[in-house]
This record gives C-alpha cells, structure tokens and sequence, in this order.
C-alpha cells in the first residue's frame, strides 16, 4: 500500500476510484459534491490522501478541519474488492492528523443503512439527527 497526498496531480486518480465505487455500489447519491471537491481541493481548503495497491489507485479520502479539535471526513470511497482498504484509510487518516484532532465527524449515512452500521461500528461519541430546512411556499 502506498499512500499520498491527494493534489491536483492526482485528481484523475481519484476520479477513476470514485467512478469504479459508483459503478460497485450502485449509489450516486453524492457523486456531484465529490467531484466537485476533487476538483476545488485547494479553492475550498480540503485535504486528502491517495491510496495505491500495487501501483493502482484503489481509494481516497477528503475532509477538513472544522474546530480545533474536530477534522471531518467528507468523502472515503474505495475500490470494494480490496477488503479492508475503508478500515485501512480511517485508521491511517486517524493517525496521520496532528495530535489536537480528538474528533472524526463523519457527517452524514445518506439514508444508507451500510455506510449507517458502519458508522456505529467505529462507536460514537454521538450521533445527531440532520434536518433539512426550507422556505414555506405562500
């Protein structure tokens, strides 16, 4: 495994693993978004990391800090036939963060209920309901 920043340079590698993802799962529920990240990586200050298997890009990872002590991960999304490469990129990201990074916020399941018991698996500290708000029609 090899791992790198994940730059402009490597953009196009993360596109050819979030495309195999769609492609494995079925899901393109935030597909856009993460293009769109991937792309504005350093106009919306996020950083990332690139992950390789045999020289293949096979997953990345996006997220940002969002307080002193809390780095939120917007996007994970790997190549599902390496087992373990999601378990492999959190704990790598963990140990990767300055030390004052006590928090993941791993936002939103997207209704999924896989990516929701993967979640909970790693034990929350807490898990806070997302609502959705919109102007009334008059």
């Amino acid at each position: 495994m090899e791992v790198l920043p994940l730059t402009s340079q490597r953009v196009n590698d993360a596109l050819y693993v979030l495309d195999m993802w769609k492609k494995e799962s079925g899901n393109d529920a935030d597909i856009a978004a993460c293009i769109e990240a991937c792309i504005l990586l350093d106009e919306l200050n996020l950083c990332g990391s690139m992950y390789y298997v045999d020289g293949k890009p096979a997953a990345f990872i996006i997220g940002q800090a969002i307080t002193d002590d809390m780095f939120a991960i917007h996007f994970a999304k790997a190549i599902t036939s390496y087992k373990g490469i999601y378990q492999y990129m959190y704990n790598h990201c963990a140990k990767a963060l300055p030390a004052n990074y006590k928090y993941f916020n791993f936002e939103q399941d997207l209704g999924l209920e896989p990516l929701r018991f993967a979640k909970r698996s790693y034990q929350p500290d807490m898990i806070v309901t997302k609502y959705r708000v919109s102007a009334l029609n008059k």
